[in-house]
């Protein structure tokens, strides 16, 4: 069996959509390179992280109109 090499190449400014995944106060606590990497994953401080959906309970971004 030969495996097949994947490459995948985007242009300089795209970029895949980001889930912001990280609170401020846990990005604080990052070292100088763990805050670069994490830089576009980080809520605002003024923002609290939802990191689970609960029954009977819709996570704020996920309610449309009509919930």
């Amino acid at each position: 069996m030969t495996s097949i090499p994947n490459i995948e190449f985007y242009a300089p400014w795209f970029r895949e959509p980001i889930t912001r995944s990280i609170s401020y106060a846990d990005y604080r606590r990052l070292s100088d390179h763990g805050r670069d990497l994490a830089r576009f994953h980080v809520l605002d401080s003024s923002e609290t992280l939802e990191s689970a959906i609960h029954l009977n309970q819709t996570p704020q971004r996920l309610k449309t109109e009509s919930d």
